[in-house]
């Protein structure tokens, strides 16, 4: 979960000699804990045309209204140059993040689908019933590999069966060939690698076809190649955008009137994506905040369209409270033009409401004379979130990262941050990918230096016997603590990292969108390095206020200060309490004392879901530095 675009450099093998490795992921954080529903349509009868969806308003999953299954990744960060924000990626993925359980490397194997819930289509001799569509081989992704295949199949309810229609294949000389089974009618090659997305549209004319219950669908074969497991991940991408059916259509229809956002926003701070509250709060001064946001949208007609405003709103979204409207000039945009204004806001700086976190909404909006202009991609959200971490990551890893090679054993790896005021490091959270056959279970030392010139100098902290730790839940860092014999107060510039004891890839998390190159450093023959590419580890260091000792009790029957409702509930609870978003660590077990659901950081007065638990009764404790609260939650 995002994003802004960037470019994926993948090495599909690993030189004898030691250096930077940089995998694809085997497994695909955002889809890894999601819950997954087949459902049809919300109405329970076939679709009415039209049919669109340009994967502009959902996220992670397709929505439920128009596509029976969830194996795609709807993303805005694998496309290059789509004709809307969002599309669908087709990989060697399932619906839960993980390699399909038949994918076999260097052996071709479907992958992921995407079916349409059924459409009536029962329009008898209709000569002008097209479906279109844009794909796009590789992206900002892993391409791929040689006869792997991109199909569209359409379902007769006369027959009760699935038939091909076209299919993209990709060759040999890494370009891809385009065959309509129906008419054996062939297109010229088209280059594979980073190229915009291209346009298909296809008749349905076969009365076989035009049928209530109508369905169509979308598959990938993919062949995922790799000789060591730890470096075996997914690939083959393929995206999908733009789906449009309906009547009334031609050969010739291929223009839509619609002027759309095509790439997210970023974060407004400048040296980082997030930084502890406290620290900005108590030195705003130094916090540098970004002058304008860059924006990109593009006009998919062929027709110079009216932008009749675009403006800016802030919100702080944990005390419901606006933090104004920018308005910013807007001027029309000609056919097939592409635009990235930059948006002024300096002077702009964050309202300080809460005392322990916040998390601002930063929206931008576009608004056009048109009534056919889809209102879903006009307008684009980032959240900036102020918490108790430093962070140059988005928080989303698209490869993996690690030192790996011949030499190695004892190959250091260092990342620069710079604290705005003094503080106590409590603990360093990472986000280590899983491999393949967790080949990257191997012992580090994790370590932290002080600064020498802009490198790294003394080591200040090491501990032993640490390996690569995953929390299980989506997106969600793994915490390392400092030892409670530590007193680590840091100021000014430092580097944490580790110090290998083996020649493995550990494979952290690593965030192409963004660029911390400069601060990430690397040593394996005694001088350091700076990264060879752009990017940004999954690596943050965490501060915390001074601990109290002498917990105090809050037992629910003796005070309101905090309370649970609904309970007994069905989807979502709600800790209330007196204070403004206090700070626990939630855990929730069952009746024989089982870990069920654990948040090491959970703020009082917000919704929280509970859809993962069976309906029982569960005991739930919230923890925080003064108190602990302990009550009987019961899940209808």
């Amino acid at each position: 979960m995002r994003y802004l675009l960037f470019i994926i450099f993948l090495f599909a093998s690993v030189s004898i000699h030691s250096q930077e490795v940089f995998v694809p992921l085997s497994q695909n954080a955002v889809l890894k804990s999601k819950t997954v529903s087949q459902k049809k349509n919300s109405k329970g009868t076939p679709l009415e045309l039209p049919f669109l969806d340009d994967f502009s308003f959902s996220w992670i999953f397709p929505t439920s209204e128009l596509w029976l299954d969830k194996e795609v990744f709807v993303n805005q960060s694998y496309g290059s140059n789509p004709p809307t924000i969002g599309y669908a990626t087709f990989d060697a993925l399932n619906s839960k993040g993980n390699l399909h359980s038949n994918i076999i490397p260097s052996v071709t194997r479907l992958a992921d689908s995407l079916t349409s819930n059924p459409i009536n289509l029962n329009y008898p001799n209709d000569m002008s019933i097209y479906l279109s569509f844009f794909y796009q081989p590789q992206g900002n992704g892993d391409a791929p590999e040689t006869n792997d295949t991109l199909i569209l199949e359409y379902y007769s309810p006369v027959t009760q069966k699935w038939k091909s229609v076209w299919k993209a294949v990709n060759q040999s000389n890494n370009s891809v060939k385009e065959i309509l089974p129906s008419s054996e009618k062939i297109w010229q090659p088209e280059t594979a690698k980073n190229e915009t997305f291209k346009q298909v549209i296809l008749p349905i004319l076969s009365t076989d076809y035009l049928q209530e219950g109508f369905q169509f669908r979308f598959k990938n074969y993919v062949s995922i190649t790799g000789l060591i497991p730890s470096k075996i991940g997914n690939g083959d991408f393929w995206n999908i955008d733009y789906v449009y059916l309906n009547k009334g259509r031609n050969e010739l229809d291929t223009v839509r009137t619609d002027v759309a956002f095509v790439n997210p926003i970023g974060s407004l701070l400048t040296d980082y994506k997030s930084v502890p509250w406290r620290h900005y709060v108590n030195n705003q001064q130094n916090v540098k905040i970004n002058d304008f946001i860059q924006i990109n949208y593009k006009n998919n007609d062929n027709k110079t369209r009216t932008i009749d405003s675009l403006y800016i709103t802030f919100r702080d979204t944990l005390n419901l409270t606006s933090g104004g409207k920018l308005e910013a000039s807007a001027s029309n945009i000609g056919a097939y033009a592409e635009m990235k204004p930059e948006l002024p806001i300096g002077g702009y700086s964050f309202p300080t409401h809460s005392a322990q976190r916040a998390v601002f909404e930063i929206k931008v909006k576009l608004v056009t004379s048109s009534a056919f202009d889809p209102s879903e991609n006009n307008q684009i959200a980032y959240y900036q979130t102020f918490n108790n971490y430093y962070a140059y990551d988005d928080g989303v890893p698209e490869l993996g990262y690690g030192i790996s090679g011949s030499g190695t054993k004892n190959a250091m790896l260092a990342y620069q941050f710079t604290t705005y005021i003094t503080d106590t490091l409590r603990s360093i959270e990472m986000f280590f990918n899983p491999t393949y056959n967790n080949e990257n279970q191997k012992y580090f030392d994790l370590t932290i230096w002080d600064d020498k010139n802009g490198i790294p100098g003394n080591i200040i902290y090491r501990q032993s016997g640490i390996k690569p730790e995953y929390s299980g839940k989506m997106l969600q860092f793994y915490s390392y603590p400092i030892a409670d014999t530590s007193e680590l107060v840091l100021s000014g510039t430092y580097y944490i990292g580790w110090i290998q004891t083996a020649e493995a890839l550990l494979n952290v998390g690593y965030d192409i969108n963004s660029n911390a190159q400069n601060h990430i450093f690397y040593n394996i023959d005694g001088s350091w390095q700076n990264s060879s590419r752009q990017g940004a580890l999954l690596i943050r260091p965490v501060f915390r206020k001074e601990l109290i000792t002498g917990i105090e009790p809050i037992l629910p029957n003796e005070t309101q200060e905090i309370s649970l409702s609904p309970n007994p509930a069905t989807d979502f609870i709600q800790i209330n309490s007196q204070e403004p978003q206090e700070e626990f660590q939630l855990k929730i077990y069952d009746l024989s004392g089982k870990l069920i659901l654990h948040r090491p950081e959970f703020y009082t007065n917000t919704p929280f879901s509970i859809e993962t638990l069976k309906k029982g009764m569960y005991l739930l404790v919230l923890q925080s530095e003064k108190k602990v609260f302990k009550t009987k939650l019961i899940k209808n």
